[in-house]
C-alpha cells in the first residue's frame, strides 16, 4: 500500500504525529496486504473556524482506494491522536466488512456453479 500524501490544516506535522499515523496505517496495512492496488491519502487538521466548540477541535480524514473500491472515514476528537485512532478503527471496520462480502459472494458463485454443473451432468 502506498502513502499518497499526507496534507495538514492549521496544525505543524511533526516528527512525533508522523510516527504515530504512520504507525496506525500499517495496521491498514496489515489486512491490505495482497490486494492490489491500495494508496491511501490522509488529512489532519484544525478547523480554521470552531464556532464556540470547546471539546472537538481536530479531525482526521483517511482516503482509501483498494481495487477500485473507495473508503472514507472522517472522525474529530479532542486531541489529533484520538481523531487518529478513531479514523483508522472505522477505516478498519470498512474494510474488513467488505471483506466479507466479497468471500460471501464468492462461496454464493462457487455454490451456484457446482449446483449447475451437478444438474448438467445429471449428478445429485
Amino acid at each position: 500500500m502506498v502513502i499518497e500524501a499526507i496534507v495538514t490544516k492549521n496544525i505543524e506535522l511533526t516528527p512525533e504525529l508522523e510516527v504515530y499515523l504512520r504507525a496506525k496505517i500499517q495496521k491498514i496495512m496489515k489486512i491490505v496486504v495482497n490486494m492490489k492496488p491500495a494508496s491511501i491519502c490522509v488529512e489532519i487538521g484544525k478547523p480554521a473556524t470552531l464556532h464556540k466548540k470547546e471539546g472537538i477541535v481536530f479531525y482526521t480524514e483517511l482516503r482509501l482506494t483498494l481495487r477500485q473500491q473507495e473508503f472514507f472515514s472522517r472522525k474529530r476528537a479532542a486531541t489529533v491522536f484520538n481523531a487518529i485512532e478513531s479514523a483508522r478503527h472505522d477505516l478498519h471496520r470498512q474494510i474488513i466488512s467488505w471483506k466479507k462480502k466479497q468471500q460471501t459472494i464468492k462461496r454464493k458463485n462457487g455454490t451456484a456453479m457446482k449446483q449447475f454443473l451437478r444438474s448438467e451432468y445429471g449428478d445429485k
